[in-house]
């Protein structure tokens, strides 16, 4: 066994034996290789997309790009490290006004181990490791939107005999690795124009999909030229779970956890 994964591979382990081990009715997916294992075992004590290649693909950064393309809400420009050559990047980057260009893995939380570079070391450190065939990290780059704007948490549940039930706040500064140590601020967003078109971009992707169940669609809103972009949607449970507001209540767990599990035959008579 490789031993750089092996500690993943207990977790994973002991994850799936507390799963057989529960007597639950619901399950919740909070991570995909576990979501991956929950459709194929427990599917009716959790509600998912119906196609597995569903959530694997919307928990891929790169072949998001051509999956939630939409005239409704553009997406931030995109561009596949591991597919582009030197002459792409190098395109890409000056067909942008950015300064500072951000990476970010292809799986996983893209506010986690993501790296800020200038316009110069991209152009040139990063367009040589590409053209000489030494770029190995799955990964994606985007241009970096440093001032004057917020990040948008649009979370959903969705279920077929259920009407699409959401939740939205926004996080002024966007959503940075220091926020996953030092925690953050989430606020109501209420631009009554851009929440009109987050739910149309929203149900149309739930209609094209197929999206079942709780997922994550984050928005970047460009306050100085006033632009909406898409910049991902996450096939899982949002951090918004642990957010509470002064009072000890959670609107992520009253609006979105509590319908999940009762649409599941659990009889919750009262916000846990």
């Amino acid at each position: 066994m490789n031993q750089e994964f092996q500690p993943y591979q207990q977790l994973y382990f002991w994850v799936i034996l507390n799963i057989f081990a529960t007597e639950a009715k619901a399950v919740i997916p909070f991570e995909v290789q576990v979501t991956e294992f929950v459709a194929s075992e427990m599917r009716n004590k959790t509600i998912l997309c119906r196609n597995m290649s569903t959530i694997l693909n919307l928990n891929d950064k790169a072949y998001q790009v051509e999956m939630l393309s939409s005239p409704i809400i553009p997406q931030i420009p995109t561009l596949n490290l591991e597919a582009c050559t030197a002459s792409q990047l190098c395109d890409f980057v000056s067909e942008t006004k950015a300064s500072n260009f951000i990476v970010k893995p292809t799986q996983g939380a893209g506010s986690l181990h993501q790296t800020v570079l200038t316009k110069e070391d991209v152009s040139g450190t990063m367009a040589r490791l590409i053209s000489n065939n030494l770029w190995k990290k799955p990964a994606v780059i985007q241009p970096l939107i440093e001032n004057n704007y917020s990040t948008i948490e649009f979370n959903i549940f969705v279920d077929d005999e259920d009407e699409l039930v959401w939740i939205a706040t926004h996080s002024p500064g966007g959503l940075s690795e220091e926020n996953w140590r030092d925690g953050v601020d989430l606020y109501p967003y209420q631009d009554k124009e851009d929440l009109e078109r987050i739910l149309r971009f929203v149900k149309s992707m739930v209609e094209q999909h197929e999206l079942r169940g709780l997922l994550e669609f984050e928005f970047l809103k460009n306050h100085e030229n006033d632009k909406l972009f898409l910049l991902e949607v996450n096939p899982r449970i949002s951090s918004s779970i642990v957010a509470f507001d002064a009072e000890g209540n959670s609107p992520y767990i009253d609006k979105l956890l509590v319908p999940y599990i009762r649409r599941l035959g659990v009889d919750i008579r009262k916000s846990p």
